[in-house]
């Protein structure tokens, strides 16, 4: 998935969310470590708000949503036995 007409760097977008989803960063946090990074002379890099990693990270996940889905062949079925009686459940066990 490449983002259409970036304002930033595809660098900046895949460090940023791979700060926030690997390193378990907060969003603010890891426009902080972008910033720091940039103070630091490293990585030139701009910084992003938090609010645009959001952006980003919303985007992400509606791709994930919305992507094709891969058929499997090997369904399971799930079947629930239980039978309510009143107050009480009563499933494959006895209570007593």
């Amino acid at each position: 998935m490449v983002p259409y007409h970036p304002a930033y760097p595809l660098r900046c977008i895949t460090l940023f969310l791979t700060l926030v989803l690997s390193a378990a960063v907060s969003l603010r946090g890891a426009s902080r470590v972008l910033d720091v990074l940039g103070l630091t002379g490293y990585v030139t890099l701009p910084k992003p708000a938090w609010f645009t990693g959001r952006l980003w990270l919303m985007r992400l996940g509606y791709y994930q949503l919305t992507r094709p889905k891969v058929h499997a062949t090997d369904w399971v079925w799930i079947i629930d036995h239980t039978v309510q009686i009143g107050p009480e459940k009563w499933g494959w066990f006895t209570i007593g």
